[in-house]
Protein backbone atom coordinates (compact mmCIF):
# COMPACT_ATOMS: atom_id res chain seq x y z
CA UNK A 1 0.00 0.00 0.00
CA UNK A 2 1.56 3.54 -1.12
CA UNK A 3 1.45 5.60 2.26
CA UNK A 4 1.00 9.84 1.31
CA UNK A 5 1.12 12.49 3.62
CA UNK A 6 -0.79 15.66 3.20
CA UNK A 7 2.11 17.15 1.19
CA UNK A 8 3.39 14.31 -0.61
CA UNK A 9 -0.23 14.11 -1.89
CA UNK A 10 -0.62 17.13 -3.42
CA UNK A 11 2.64 16.76 -5.15
CA UNK A 12 1.28 13.20 -6.53
CA UNK A 13 -2.03 14.97 -7.68
CA UNK A 14 -0.05 17.03 -9.72
CA UNK A 15 2.54 14.57 -10.97
CA UNK A 16 -0.69 12.73 -11.82
CA UNK A 17 -2.44 15.59 -13.57
CA UNK A 18 0.90 15.79 -15.90
CA UNK A 19 0.80 12.71 -17.45
CA UNK A 20 -2.47 13.64 -18.80
CA UNK A 21 -1.55 17.14 -19.73
CA UNK A 22 -3.82 20.16 -20.53
CA UNK A 23 -2.89 22.30 -23.68
CA UNK A 24 -2.93 25.53 -21.08
CA UNK A 25 -1.35 25.45 -17.64
CA UNK A 26 -2.01 28.58 -15.43
CA UNK A 27 -0.29 28.37 -11.56
CA UNK A 28 -1.79 31.74 -10.17
CA UNK A 29 -3.59 32.86 -6.82
CA UNK A 30 -3.18 29.35 -5.53
CA UNK A 31 -4.76 27.62 -8.36
CA UNK A 32 -3.33 25.67 -10.74
CA UNK A 33 -5.50 26.07 -13.69
CA UNK A 34 -5.69 24.02 -16.96
CA UNK A 35 -7.68 24.35 -19.93
CA UNK A 36 -7.69 22.18 -23.05
CA UNK A 37 -11.01 23.73 -25.31
CA UNK A 38 -13.20 21.36 -23.35
CA UNK A 39 -11.98 18.16 -24.05
CA UNK A 40 -11.73 15.83 -20.89
CA UNK A 41 -13.05 16.92 -17.51
CA UNK A 42 -9.20 16.60 -16.59
CA UNK A 43 -7.58 18.54 -18.73
CA UNK A 44 -10.65 21.23 -18.01
CA UNK A 45 -10.27 21.36 -14.29
CA UNK A 46 -8.74 23.46 -11.12
CA UNK A 47 -7.02 22.52 -8.82
CA UNK A 48 -7.09 24.15 -5.62
CA UNK A 49 -3.20 24.36 -3.93
CA UNK A 50 -3.28 26.84 -1.39
CA UNK A 51 -6.18 26.25 1.14
CA UNK A 52 -7.47 30.11 1.39
CA UNK A 53 -7.15 30.39 -2.37
CA UNK A 54 -10.56 32.48 -3.37
CA UNK A 55 -13.01 30.50 -6.70
CA UNK A 56 -12.50 34.07 -8.19
CA UNK A 57 -9.48 33.27 -10.31
CA UNK A 58 -11.21 30.26 -11.66
CA UNK A 59 -14.64 31.66 -12.50
CA UNK A 60 -12.65 34.20 -14.51
CA UNK A 61 -10.33 32.10 -15.94
CA UNK A 62 -12.71 29.80 -17.47
CA UNK A 63 -15.43 31.78 -18.25
CA UNK A 64 -12.92 34.26 -20.44
CA UNK A 65 -12.54 31.01 -22.78
CA UNK A 66 -16.24 29.68 -22.96
CA UNK A 67 -15.82 27.26 -20.58
CA UNK A 68 -17.97 26.18 -17.46
CA UNK A 69 -16.16 26.65 -14.50
CA UNK A 70 -15.05 23.08 -12.94
CA UNK A 71 -13.03 22.27 -9.97
CA UNK A 72 -11.48 18.74 -9.33
CA UNK A 73 -12.27 17.58 -5.83
CA UNK A 74 -9.65 14.94 -4.30
CA UNK A 75 -11.09 13.70 -1.28
CA UNK A 76 -7.24 12.81 0.47
CA UNK A 77 -6.24 16.33 0.12
CA UNK A 78 -9.09 17.03 2.45
CA UNK A 79 -10.56 20.44 1.07
CA UNK A 80 -13.41 22.05 2.56
CA UNK A 81 -13.69 24.17 -0.51
CA UNK A 82 -15.97 21.41 -2.21
CA UNK A 83 -18.37 21.46 0.25
CA UNK A 84 -18.94 24.73 0.52
CA UNK A 85 -18.94 25.06 -3.63
CA UNK A 86 -21.87 22.90 -3.31
CA UNK A 87 -24.21 24.85 -0.98
CA UNK A 88 -23.74 27.66 -3.43
CA UNK A 89 -25.08 25.26 -6.40
CA UNK A 90 -22.27 23.87 -8.03
CA UNK A 91 -22.80 20.27 -9.62
CA UNK A 92 -20.59 17.43 -8.39
CA UNK A 93 -20.35 14.16 -10.28
CA UNK A 94 -19.34 10.54 -8.59
CA UNK A 95 -15.95 10.28 -6.84
CA UNK A 96 -14.26 7.46 -9.01
CA UNK A 97 -11.01 5.71 -7.77
CA UNK A 98 -7.59 6.53 -8.02
CA UNK A 99 -5.42 3.34 -8.20
CA UNK A 100 -1.62 2.92 -7.68
CA UNK A 101 1.08 0.74 -7.10
CA UNK A 102 4.80 -0.27 -7.15
CA UNK A 103 5.72 -0.53 -10.71
CA UNK A 104 7.72 -3.66 -9.58
CA UNK A 105 4.84 -5.29 -8.37
CA UNK A 106 2.57 -5.91 -11.19
CA UNK A 107 1.16 -9.53 -10.96
CA UNK A 108 -0.64 -10.29 -14.79
CA UNK A 109 -0.68 -14.06 -15.81
CA UNK A 110 1.32 -15.30 -18.59
CA UNK A 111 -0.34 -16.14 -21.71
CA UNK A 112 -0.41 -18.85 -24.13
CA UNK A 113 0.33 -17.84 -27.73
CA UNK A 114 2.53 -15.73 -29.38
CA UNK A 115 1.12 -12.13 -29.71
CA UNK A 116 3.36 -9.18 -30.39
CA UNK A 117 2.74 -5.99 -28.69
CA UNK A 118 3.83 -3.18 -30.66
CA UNK A 119 5.16 -0.11 -28.87
CA UNK A 120 5.20 3.29 -30.05
CA UNK A 121 7.40 6.44 -28.48
CA UNK A 122 5.89 9.92 -28.43
CA UNK A 123 3.84 9.68 -31.21
CA UNK A 124 0.92 7.06 -31.85
CA UNK A 125 0.74 5.97 -35.37
CA UNK A 126 -2.81 6.18 -37.07
CA UNK A 127 -3.51 2.91 -36.23
CA UNK A 128 -3.45 3.28 -32.54
CA UNK A 129 -5.38 6.49 -32.56
CA UNK A 130 -8.13 4.54 -34.50
CA UNK A 131 -8.26 2.31 -31.48
CA UNK A 132 -8.50 5.44 -29.29
CA UNK A 133 -11.12 7.38 -30.94
CA UNK A 134 -13.51 3.72 -31.37
CA UNK A 135 -13.78 4.32 -27.65
CA UNK A 136 -15.48 7.05 -28.25
CA UNK A 137 -13.36 10.13 -28.00
CA UNK A 138 -13.89 11.92 -31.04
CA UNK A 139 -10.51 12.66 -33.22
CA UNK A 140 -9.43 16.62 -33.35
CA UNK A 141 -5.68 18.80 -33.25
CA UNK A 142 -6.92 18.77 -30.05
CA UNK A 143 -7.26 15.10 -28.72
CA UNK A 144 -4.14 14.41 -30.95
CA UNK A 145 -1.99 16.72 -29.51
CA UNK A 146 -2.68 15.87 -26.04
CA UNK A 147 -2.18 12.39 -26.38
CA UNK A 148 1.69 13.94 -27.20
CA UNK A 149 1.93 16.53 -24.73
CA UNK A 150 3.96 14.67 -22.00
CA UNK A 151 7.42 15.34 -21.80
CA UNK A 152 7.63 11.53 -22.57
CA UNK A 153 4.57 9.04 -23.68
CA UNK A 154 4.37 5.74 -24.89
CA UNK A 155 1.84 3.62 -26.99
CA UNK A 156 1.31 0.06 -27.08
CA UNK A 157 -1.01 -1.63 -29.90
CA UNK A 158 -1.97 -5.24 -30.30
CA UNK A 159 -2.69 -5.21 -33.90
CA UNK A 160 -5.38 -8.02 -35.35
CA UNK A 161 -3.50 -11.37 -37.78
CA UNK A 162 -7.30 -11.37 -39.45
CA UNK A 163 -7.61 -7.57 -39.86
CA UNK A 164 -10.76 -7.31 -42.79
CA UNK A 165 -11.76 -4.50 -44.28
CA UNK A 166 -15.20 -5.49 -42.31
CA UNK A 167 -12.54 -4.86 -39.11
CA UNK A 168 -10.59 -2.41 -39.40
CA UNK A 169 -9.51 -1.70 -35.73
CA UNK A 170 -7.09 -3.22 -33.40
CA UNK A 171 -7.48 -5.45 -30.58
CA UNK A 172 -6.63 -3.14 -28.14
CA UNK A 173 -4.62 0.31 -27.63
CA UNK A 174 -2.85 1.88 -24.48
CA UNK A 175 -0.80 4.88 -23.56
CA UNK A 176 1.03 5.49 -20.57
CA UNK A 177 3.15 8.73 -19.43
CA UNK A 178 5.80 9.59 -16.96
CA UNK A 179 5.97 13.13 -14.91
CA UNK A 180 7.47 13.01 -11.44
CA UNK A 181 8.51 9.22 -11.39
CA UNK A 182 4.87 8.61 -11.71
CA UNK A 183 4.23 6.61 -14.56
CA UNK A 184 0.19 7.06 -15.47
CA UNK A 185 -1.79 4.72 -17.37
CA UNK A 186 -4.78 5.70 -19.54
CA UNK A 187 -6.36 5.56 -22.78
CA UNK A 188 -6.88 1.84 -22.69
CA UNK A 189 -9.26 0.51 -24.96
CA UNK A 190 -9.74 -3.25 -25.87
CA UNK A 191 -11.68 -4.31 -29.04
CA UNK A 192 -15.07 -5.53 -27.54
CA UNK A 193 -14.88 -9.18 -29.47
CA UNK A 194 -11.53 -9.42 -28.02
CA UNK A 195 -12.48 -8.50 -24.49
CA UNK A 196 -11.84 -10.89 -21.48
CA UNK A 197 -9.05 -12.36 -23.34
CA UNK A 198 -6.01 -10.92 -21.73
CA UNK A 199 -5.50 -8.64 -24.27
CA UNK A 200 -5.26 -5.25 -21.70
CA UNK A 201 -3.39 -7.19 -19.50
CA UNK A 202 -0.69 -7.18 -22.07
CA UNK A 203 -0.73 -3.99 -23.35
CA UNK A 204 -0.19 -2.70 -19.61
CA UNK A 205 2.78 -4.79 -18.95
CA UNK A 206 4.27 -3.74 -22.39
CA UNK A 207 3.74 -0.12 -20.44
CA UNK A 208 4.84 -0.63 -17.45
CA UNK A 209 7.85 -2.01 -18.62
CA UNK A 210 8.83 0.67 -21.11
CA UNK A 211 8.69 3.56 -18.02
CA UNK A 212 10.60 1.39 -15.68
CA UNK A 213 13.24 1.69 -18.43
CA UNK A 214 13.00 5.14 -17.76
CA UNK A 215 13.17 5.65 -14.19
CA UNK A 216 9.16 5.34 -13.33
CA UNK A 217 9.02 4.02 -9.27
CA UNK A 218 4.62 3.88 -9.41
CA UNK A 219 1.97 2.73 -11.61
CA UNK A 220 -1.07 5.15 -11.69
CA UNK A 221 -4.76 5.13 -13.47
CA UNK A 222 -8.53 6.09 -12.75
CA UNK A 223 -10.94 3.50 -13.38
CA UNK A 224 -15.30 4.85 -13.06
CA UNK A 225 -16.34 3.78 -9.83
CA UNK A 226 -19.09 1.56 -11.32
CA UNK A 227 -16.72 -0.10 -13.77
CA UNK A 228 -16.68 -3.21 -11.40
CA UNK A 229 -14.84 -5.56 -14.14
CA UNK A 230 -11.96 -3.04 -14.59
CA UNK A 231 -11.29 -2.74 -10.58
CA UNK A 232 -11.14 -6.43 -9.92
CA UNK A 233 -8.89 -7.13 -12.89
CA UNK A 234 -6.74 -4.36 -11.61
CA UNK A 235 -6.91 -5.50 -8.12
CA UNK A 236 -5.96 -8.91 -9.17
CA UNK A 237 -2.90 -7.12 -11.12
CA UNK A 238 -1.79 -5.38 -7.79
CA UNK A 239 -3.20 -2.25 -7.61
CA UNK A 240 -4.77 -0.40 -4.32
CA UNK A 241 -6.68 2.50 -4.29
CA UNK A 242 -4.58 5.49 -3.48
CA UNK A 243 -7.64 8.53 -3.31
CA UNK A 244 -11.06 9.26 -5.59
CA UNK A 245 -11.53 12.01 -6.94
CA UNK A 246 -14.56 13.92 -8.58
CA UNK A 247 -15.10 17.15 -10.51
CA UNK A 248 -17.10 19.52 -9.93
CA UNK A 249 -18.89 22.21 -12.37
CA UNK A 250 -20.18 25.95 -11.68
CA UNK A 251 -24.19 26.37 -11.84
CA UNK A 252 -25.59 26.52 -15.75
CA UNK A 253 -27.72 29.22 -14.77
CA UNK A 254 -24.51 31.57 -14.28
CA UNK A 255 -24.66 32.52 -10.22
CA UNK A 256 -21.32 31.54 -9.21
CA UNK A 257 -19.44 32.44 -5.90
CA UNK A 258 -17.75 35.58 -4.87
CA UNK A 259 -15.09 36.52 -2.99
CA UNK A 260 -14.80 33.38 -0.70
CA UNK A 261 -11.57 32.83 0.77
CA UNK A 262 -12.51 29.38 2.71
Amino acid sequence: MIELDLDDRLRAVRHWLGTWPAAEVVETSGWLLQATEGFTKRANAALRLAPDAPIDPVIEFYTARGLRPSVVDYAGLADPLPAELLGDGWHALEFDPVLAMPITGLRLPELRGTVEVQLHGQTPPERWLAGWFASGRQDSAVARALVTGSAWQAFALIDDPDASPANELPVAVGRIAVDGGWAGVNAMWTRPDQRGRGYAGMVLQALAGAAQQIGAGYLQLSVEHDNHAARAAYAKAGFGQVDRYRYLFAPADGRERSGHQG
